[in-house]
């Protein structure tokens, strides 16, 4: 049986394709900077990706599936192909992304867990 986390996951990195789908002449062109594209990756693809991600308990599982699916939108975006053996760490550096969505999910479960923890007692 599905795990509540496992489907909205699923869910969202199927969003995140839709975007990506929605953005491939901007992302996948060559007419723009990659440090551009990336910028518009972090602000519509992967924000698709992580909306409501406070609330998730995310397992290994989804981590990969999230990994996985990123791994091939930073691919496609760089026009790069699996068989070119590029290291995924140096694409996200041309696109001037830092840290991988797993990351951003993590963080902001911990944003949301202190915003818990600073509110009051009686709410």
């Amino acid at each position: 049986m599905c795990d509540s986390s496992e489907i909205a996951v699923s869910r969202r990195c199927r969003l995140g394709w839709i975007k990506l789908i929605d953005l491939v002449s901007i992302l996948a062109g060559r007419r723009l900077m990659m440090r551009i594209k990336g910028k518009i990756y972090k602000a519509c693809v992967r924000t698709a990706m992580v909306y409501g991600s406070e609330t998730w308990n995310v397992k290994t599982a989804e981590e990969g599936t999230l990994r996985k699916t990123e791994r091939a939108t930073i691919r496609k975006m760089c026009g790069v192909k699996i068989s070119d053996r590029k290291n995924t760490s140096e694409l996200m550096e041309r696109l001037g992304l830092e840290e991988t969505v797993v990351e951003v999910i993590k963080r902001s479960g911990l944003r949301w867990m202190g915003h818990m923890l600073r509110r009051e007692e009686t709410r």
